[in-house]
């Protein structure tokens, strides 16, 4: 609470916000960009497969989202 009073954040928060900013960048790209798409049949693996080495980008995205309650937002999308 002391922290957000003066104006600084935690080392956590800054590294989630350029996450959520990456994330968001990479949602509002064209639907033909090979970067989107990319980004899309990644997640879509990710949540249709059922193994239990998910690892990396994706399963840190789901964190995220789930951690600031966003997740509906990429179901959405």
């Amino acid at each position: 609470m002391v922290t957000s009073l003066i104006s600084t954040y935690s080392i956590e928060s800054y590294i989630n916000e350029k996450k959520l900013l990456f994330i968001g960048t990479l949602c509002n790209m064209k639907s033909s960009d090979i970067t989107n798409r990319i980004f899309v049949k990644r997640m879509f693996h990710f949540y249709t497969a059922v193994t239990e080495n998910n690892y990396g980008f994706c399963i840190d995205v789901n964190a995220i989202l789930q951690t600031y309650e966003l997740s509906n937002f990429l179901d959405i999308y």
